[in-house]
């Protein structure tokens, strides 16, 4: 092996090869052993030391070439660098590893870059939507009008970085705007998200995207909740009002009249779940609704009986799959034409004076509960009926009961409320007797 005496003046006189790089090793009396200048077809010039580990020979590129690093500097950063390698040290190894370190290390910043509030928000509505709850929608389109339009830095930060400072000027812009219903709305969705990421880590069922967030802590949860954000909804029809209500809905024309009707004489059910009632949820008597609030990741089957009146309304909507419909079954009522067409019957009512103040199918569902328990229903008995509360230990592991008649006797009994001519109506345990 040929070795030269690689001085400054040397070295610039060195040629670039024609084809390969040529290897000129050092023959300096301070030159470790294996150190070498090695000269590209390009012309550059590099300084490597080469060495053995386990009977194979490596070739380290030292940091810095000729002329960054003259022939002196270069034998002393090689000669460090022997030490080690007769120490134990293998720098190309080890090189090899920090390369790969870094790469993970960048690969797991990108990643994180990835996993930012927006990525959390919609991840936790498409759990909603795996899971079956209806408000998967209402939660989507809040996050986007009052976070992604809003705070398009903070949706696209990732979501470990923000704090409680940032939700809170998020939520404080809503309330600064004086609109507390929907900054309290916001505060709940945002705090439901962090804490179903935070048990994803976990949780073997959440979905596949939540478990990658890994985060540990929920900074929504330190935000202050919106007091004064709930008004308490107190509306109730009184019996002369339903009454009229009734007679009125009742004269309207097919698909809407019956709509309507089907919806008081099942008891004022949620109007999301009879939107989705479709032919498969009916028999000869009843009706099957799927109740997918709360907590519960499965829809609780909610029998609701028929009364003939009933079945009557549901004839006359149509005949197509969808049973509560306002195109004759082709697709399903949607609650900005349900809540139009009670808007519709309501105005006609107050502008003939026979109700005192407007209301809504909500006020339509609370007053069906408030009559019903007037006329002496059971607080059970109406629990089953519109399905409240029944999330508890004992009703989905030991309470078996299905409360059918129960359930058909409240239903006669609104019908009685509504048709009678005098508020006198026969108290449903008396009903039982006969």
């Amino acid at each position: 092996m040929a070795k030269y005496n690689l001085h400054h003046n040397f070295i610039k006189r060195i040629e670039p090869p024609e084809k390969y790089a040529a290897i000129y090793f050092d023959n300096h009396k301070d030159a470790p052993k294996g150190f070498a200048l090695k000269v590209s077809p390009a012309g550059r010039k590099t300084w490597i030391l080469c060495y053995y580990k386990k009977g194979k020979e490596k070739r380290l590129t030292l940091d810095k070439g000729f002329p960054a690093w003259g022939p002196k500097k270069a034998r002393i950063e090689a000669s460090k660098i022997k030490t080690s390698i007769i120490a134990g040290a293998d720098p190309l190894a080890d090189k090899a590893a920090q390369k790969q370190a870094e790469l993970e290390a960048e690969a797991v910043k990108n990643a994180r870059a990835e996993l930012t509030l927006g990525t959390l928000a919609l991840a936790y509505v498409e759990q909603l939507k795996r899971d079956g709850k209806s408000s998967a929608k209402a939660v989507e389109n809040c996050f986007r009008r009052n976070v992604e339009l809003a705070w398009p830095r903070l949706w696209k930060t990732p979501a470990e970085d923000l704090d409680v400072d940032d939700f809170l000027e998020i939520v404080a812009a809503l309330t600064d705007a004086r609109k507390t219903r929907e900054a309290a709305k916001l505060r709940s969705y945002l705090r439901a998200a962090y804490t179903v990421a935070v048990r994803s880590r976990t949780d073997a069922t959440a979905t596949k995207t939540m478990r990658q967030f890994k985060l540990k802590s929920n900074p929504v949860s330190d935000l202050a909740p919106i007091l004064g954000n709930i008004q308490a909804r107190e509306r109730v029809l009184s019996l002369p009002e339903l009454r009229m209500y009734y007679q009125r809905v009742a004269a309207l024309p097919s698909p809407d009249g019956a709509v309507l009707a089907f919806h008081l004489l099942t008891g004022g059910q949620r109007l999301e779940q009879l939107f989705r009632l479709t032919d498969k949820d009916r028999d000869d008597d009843t009706v099957t609704l799927h109740d997918s609030k709360g907590r519960r990741r499965t829809p609780r089957a909610h029998v609701v009986p028929l009364l003939l009146e009933a079945k009557t309304a549901l004839y006359a909507i149509g005949t197509g799959p969808y049973l509560v419909s306002f195109d004759g079954g082709k697709t399903p009522a949607t609650d900005s034409k349900f809540r139009a067409r009670v808007g519709d019957v309501c105005e006609a009512m107050l502008k003939a004076e026979e109700v005192t103040e407007s209301f809504t199918p909500g006020d339509i569902r609370r007053t069906v509960e408030t009559r019903l328990a007037a006329a002496k229903v059971t607080s059970d008995v109406l629990a089953q009926l519109l399905s409240h509360g029944l999330g508890g230990v004992q009703q989905r592991h030991y309470q078996r009961h299905d409360f059918h008649t129960e359930k058909l006797a409240a239903l006669a009994t609104l019908r009685d409320l509504l048709t009678a001519p005098s508020g006198d109506v026969v108290p449903i345990k008396e009903r039982a007797k006969k």
